[in-house]
């Protein structure tokens, strides 16, 4: 279910077209992984303004709930390849840190605590090495707290939050410690899929 999603999240937030080459640091998730601490960038770029993607959005999913999907990256730089599979563009080297969580949009914060129930689409996945869809890491045990959730604008949101715990593998059996988790989002977009 992890990789799906996982997948879901980079394939609609990095939507094909040309790799960007001016990047705007849009927020930041920061983690101590095993001991080691990191920061990666969720960014938007495009060729022009009216033409921006971002690695920061949110889908409406009806009754006033939305779905946020945030991708940060270990360079504000990062370039992006074609993926080889369907449409989209993947990081071409680097890691990756991807955030997902249900919100209702009348709730200024949530905890989720996983694992999640088999219908709430919650996720934080670590991907040690770009484009290795074999070799990413999950939230199973611990907590994901959204500190704040906030309209800043028509179609726009601002996400605040932490997370920690124990992150295991797809495959394999050695899990990773994950401390001191937080994301800072100044601007995740409504999802426009036209």
């Amino acid at each position: 279910m992890t990789r799906p999603l996982f997948r879901a999240v980079l394939s609609m937030v990095l939507v094909a077209g040309a790799a960007w080459s001016e990047n705007r640091v849009v927020g930041t998730v920061k983690a101590t992984i095993d001991g080691i601490e990191g920061t990666w960038y969720v960014i938007a770029a495009g060729p022009t303004a009216e033409e921006e993607k971002m690695t920061s959005m949110w889908m409406d999913r009806g009754s006033g709930m939305g779905l946020a999907m945030i991708s940060g990256f270990d360079s504000r730089t990062v370039t992006f390849r074609e993926r080889t599979e369907g449409a989209g563009l993947e990081p071409a080297s680097g890691t990756v840190f991807a955030i997902s969580f249900l919100f209702s949009r009348n709730e200024p914060e949530q905890t989720i605590v996983f694992p999640t129930g088999p219908s709430d689409p919650s996720t934080v996945v670590f991907q040690p090495e770009a484009g290795n869809y074999q070799n990413l890491y999950a939230l199973e045990e611990g907590v994901m707290e959204v500190s704040r959730i906030e309209a800043v604008d028509l179609g726009v949101y601002r996400f605040e939050g932490s997370f920690s715990g124990r992150f295991f593998p797809l495959q394999g059996q050695d899990s990773v410690e994950v401390m001191n988790g937080t994301f800072v989002i100044e601007e995740a977009r409504l999802f426009d899929d036209e």
